[in-house]
């Protein structure tokens, strides 16, 4: 199978599998960390280079022709949402349960 083959089909099925509704998503580092590692485990099993052999992420991303990662698609569909949301109506429900950045707890010492 020729990596060009292997790119469509990750586009097909990995990536549209796992940026379904991601705009809508609240994604804390520990899930970016797992994506990251989803997206890259797919791109070395696809070239048949296994961990053990140490090669980096961007060299393997090279070798695949890979331009843009999952995160970065990911992001790029959340700033979308962000302004579909903003030039909408004021009584529509997206902007109704627009959310907020939370706000971290105060710990107290004792």
């Amino acid at each position: 199978m020729t990596p060009k083959t292997k790119t469509h089909i990750y586009h097909a099925t990995v990536k549209s599998t796992i940026t379904y509704a991601a705009e809508t998503r609240c994604l804390k580092s520990k899930t970016l960390s797992k994506l990251n590692s989803t997206e890259m485990d797919f791109w070395r099993r696809s070239a048949r280079i296994s961990r053990k052999d140490k090669i980096r992420n961007t060299i393997m991303k090279r070798q695949m022709n890979v331009t843009r990662s999952l995160l970065d698609d990911i992001k790029t569909k959340k700033l979308k949402w962000y302004g579909h949301v903003q030039r909408m109506e004021e009584g529509r429900l997206p902007k109704i349960y627009e959310m907020e950045p939370t706000r971290k707890k105060k710990t107290r010492k004792t």
